[in-house]
């Protein structure tokens, strides 16, 4: 295909989901190859992203904002029931289902933080794709996330830059989040570490080989080759 064309590595498109889980996450994105391919570059499909209909209606930080926390605290509950809906799907046809953070997620809510709440009213059947990246452009100690999670974080999202919300990302090793720290935290829970750069300061195909070259060589990661 020709996203593939473009990028050697694969972008996976979101095919064969079962219907009903389809239509929990209100459709599935991207563009790319079917599982045919996949197999034809020697890829491994082992996450997906659905899209859009499930987002968590959360906090803001103005004083106005603060008087509708309980209402939003709900909300967050509200949407938990919804993921732990198709998360029953998921698993009715022999997946799991996960939920990818952004930095809202760690927003506070009532003395606590929204994965917090989230952790108290999600079945212990879905797990965090945690994009450490995100947790900490919010200010918390993404290793610290990690290790509380446990196994229940099997898939971890890895980028780097500045972290803040607007700035562009750059390869894994030439930003402020520390990697060591996260890899010791996850010890053997982690099964993959998935370089995700949401938008990037130089070349994104170039940031992505950099990325890897740096966890491989860091001992953070074995690569594809072993």
């Amino acid at each position: 295909s020709e996203p593939l064309a473009r990028n050697p590595i694969g972008v996976v498109e979101a095919a064969d989901l079962p219907v009903e889980l389809q239509q929990h996450l209100g459709g599935v994105e991207g563009d790319g190859v079917r599982l045919a391919k996949l197999a034809m570059h020697r890829l491994q499909r082992f996450s997906q992203h659905g899209r859009g209909g499930l987002a968590l209606a959360l906090v803001e930080t103005d004083a106005e904002s603060q008087a509708r926390l309980g209402v939003q605290s709900l909300a967050v509950i509200a949407s938990c029931d919804t993921f732990n809906e198709a998360s029953a799907v998921a698993v009715e046809h022999g997946m799991t289902f996960g939920i990818h953070n952004h930095w809202w997620e760690f927003l506070q809510v009532e003395g606590r933080r929204v994965y917090e709440v989230m952790l108290a009213h999600l079945t212990p059947e879905v797990f965090f794709e945690v994009d450490t990246y995100w947790v900490k452009t919010a200010g918390v100690d993404p290793a610290a996330v990690v290790q509380e999670l446990g196994a229940r974080a099997p898939l971890l999202h890895i980028k780097d830059g500045p972290c803040t919300k607007e700035a562009p990302m750059t390869a894994v090793g030439e930003g402020i989040v520390n990697f060591h720290g996260i890899v010791e935290a996850a010890g053997k829970t982690a099964e993959w570490m998935i370089v995700e750069l949401d938008r990037c300061a130089t070349d994104m195909m170039k940031a992505v080989a950099t990325s890897y070259t740096y966890l491989i060589e860091e001992g953070l990661a074995r690569g594809n080759k072993s």
